[in-house]
């Protein structure tokens, strides 16, 4: 009886000792299958980065690009603000020397009357 019980004993050991093997074996290919797929998502996650690359950098360009244009349109709104203040100061001074010159013109005029009627009131004489 005490033969049958170590016989069943090891038996039952055998059996335990072969389903730690099974199980140790069915672990080092989870862990194997892991490391694997964890390389390839590695991988995989390099080349997106590589593909996402240029689009990023074409969107910093983009960006840059914008600021030079709103920086170009403030300029050139400037330069038309300063443009037309120039022109309404050469305006006013052509305005002003229209008037002046309609003064002289005025003035020569009325100087040439009086010489002509000099001359007119010195012929009678």
């Amino acid at each position: 009886k005490k033969r049958q019980e170590l016989t069943q004993a090891e038996a039952a050991s055998q059996e335990g000792r072969e389903g730690d093997e099974e199980r140790r074996l069915a672990l080092e290919e989870l862990s194997k299958e892991a490391e694997e797929s964890s390389e390839s998502k590695h991988a995989l996650e390099q080349d997106l980065k590589r593909a996402v690359e240029p689009q990023k950098a074409l969107e910093r360009q983009m960006k840059l690009l914008k600021k030079e244009e709103q920086t170009a349109n403030h300029q050139l709104l400037e330069a038309n603000k300063r443009l037309q203040t120039k022109r309404d100061e050469i305006a006013q001074k052509a305005g002003s020397a229209e008037s002046e010159q309609a003064r002289r013109n005025e003035r020569l005029r009325k100087a040439e009357e009086k010489l002509a009627a000099g001359k007119t009131k010195h012929s009678e004489l």
